[in-house]
């Protein structure tokens, strides 16, 4: 989990990173992600891929404190867990 000094130190980089990251069938994932991994799909399922994510959960508005520590709600948990370890090292 992402500690409080990162989000002191590092806030607008936090927070950007976290705001890229939207939740797509299941899964949070960048544009940028969505484009690098579509390279062998046709034009017409990236762009349905990027019109999801565009209308998808962002990681930032799954993120809340319960006493003083980060907490991700329970619904996108297992989706978080997935990315935690690249999220971190992207901030």
């Amino acid at each position: 989990m992402l500690t409080g000094l990162d989000f002191i130190v590092k806030s607008q980089i936090a927070v950007s990173t976290l705001m890229s990251y939207r939740l797509v069938d299941g899964h949070f994932t960048t544009v940028e992600d969505i484009k690098m991994n579509g390279w062998n799909k046709s034009v017409d399922e990236v762009k349905s891929q990027i019109e999801k994510w565009n209308n998808g959960v962002c990681l930032y508005s799954v993120i809340n404190s319960k006493n003083n520590k980060f907490h991700v709600d329970e619904k996108y948990a297992s989706a978080y867990n997935e990315i935690e370890d690249v999220v971190h090292a992207r901030i």
